[in-house]
């Protein structure tokens, strides 16, 4: 008798399970039949996204040490002065812009032109800009998006909308929203009502596009023509089923973004749009800064 007690036990505690299981799986179905379909086109550039990094080539007064071209038809030359005392990435600079072509000839509008010969392994550029020409041995990175979120996220975007999630003194959570393009100047003054930010902006600190790369690049540029250039990677598993993902970003260099930002952030994906969330730490207490982008 006891035998069978304990086997119709383990049924009924086996059938417990498996209706939590589904009510999970029902309730996570039933959430991501609600969601917009994504509508994402392909990026203009996809098959000639590639990261090409040079060895100390010179050109001019720059010392070039990388050029990434990425999906959205936007190039990132890294580059030194040539006078550069050390070696450290805060010495790095950037140039940023659009670029035409493809194969292997692209031409890089307000810095030259480059053309490919080899293949990745064994590869050469010709790179010219005004009356130098170079021919220098380089290595090449393809751009591969591993998994259907990063072809949904890498790309250049730009900014429709601004949220910002900050805490009262009751201890409320409340949510502002600031139209059209952000302008880093407005949210943080606002912002100085309800947490002790230190950071100061520009009034022309007004973010143009931001743009992710499968190379790993993160970038925002900027109405004044500068740049916070950085990396990002997938901070757990993103979701394709419920299109939410996290990451984290890191800059490089202490003077770029704001020292309030904890480089984590949220990603949600709906129709041709992205929220980007990127979360705060002030003095103890939590603010959100949700940008809504769409694709360039």
């Amino acid at each position: 008798m006891k035998k069978y007690l304990f086997a119709l036990s383990a049924l009924l505690l086996t059938a417990t399970f498996g209706l939590v299981a589904c009510g999970e799986d029902d309730d996570q179905n039933e959430l991501a039949s609600k969601l917009a379909a994504i509508t994402l086109k392909s990026p203009s550039h996809s098959v000639d996204a590639k990261l090409i990094k040079f060895i100390g080539t010179k050109v001019g007064d720059k010392i070039i040490e990388s050029i990434e071209l990425t999906e959205s038809g936007k190039y990132l030359v890294t580059y030194r002065e040539e006078n550069a005392a050390t070696r450290g990435l805060s010495d790095l600079l950037y140039l940023f812009g659009t670029y035409t072509g493809s194969g292997t000839s692209f031409q890089l509008s307000g810095f030259g032109n480059i053309s490919i010969s080899g293949d990745n392994v064994n590869a050469n550029v010709t790179l010219t800009v005004g009356s130098v020409e170079v021919t220098v041995p380089v290595t090449i990175s393809m751009a591969e998006a591993e998994s259907l979120m990063a072809t949904y996220l890498c790309r250049t975007w730009t900014v429709t909308n601004t949220r910002l999630r900050y805490p009262t003194s009751s201890g409320a959570v409340l949510a502002k929203d600031f139209p059209g393009e952000c302008n880093l100047k407005t949210l943080v003054d606002f912002a100085r009502e309800y947490v002790d930010i230190k950071d100061s902006f520009n009034p022309d600190k007004i973010v143009k596009g931001v743009t992710f790369t499968t190379i790993k690049s993160f970038l925002i540029n900027y109405a004044d023509d500068t740049y916070d250039v950085g990396s990002w990677s997938w901070d757990g598993t993103p979701s394709v089923e419920l299109q939410t993902a996290s990451m984290t970003y890191h800059w490089n260099s202490d003077d770029m973004g704001a020292s309030f930002m904890n480089g984590k952030a949220g990603l949600e994906f709906a129709g041709n749009t992205c929220k980007l969330s990127l979360k705060a730490d002030i003095s103890g207490k939590q603010i959100e800064v949700v940008w809504t982008m769409q694709s360039m």
